[in-house]
């Protein structure tokens, strides 16, 4: 958990959440505590909310039982990870960028 929050104080994008919560071995993924924990803080429902992740052996089955809309971030070491439909992410896309002109349309 302390290296997930370095990390998102290292690329300094803490800001553009409304909230955060990290995996740690309480319960670590793909438990759907943490995304729970993230949608009652936010009174939201899980169709409203998005996960992103990297790595589809655990990143994706959590969330996505719980109804998320599920996206997969092709980089890094599991870019070419290939896996089942169950595992996998429900978009696969490569950049941040393309990740928030996805969502919201957002073109930095």
């Amino acid at each position: 958990v302390a290296t997930q929050k370095r990390k998102v104080k290292a690329l300094k994008i803490g800001d553009y959440f409304d909230a955060l919560a990290f995996a740690g071995r309480e319960n670590p993924k793909p438990s759907t505590i943490p995304y729970t924990e993230v949608l009652n803080r936010l009174c939201a429902d899980p169709k409203e909310a998005v996960y992103i992740g990297d790595n589809p052996r655990v990143d994706f089955v959590g969330a996505k039982s719980l109804g998320m809309l599920t996206i997969r971030l092709l980089r890094g070491k599991y870019r070419d990870e290939e896996v089942t439909s169950e595992f996998d992410a429900d978009l696969k896309l490569k950049s941040l960028e393309e990740v928030c002109t996805h969502i919201v349309g957002y073109k930095p």
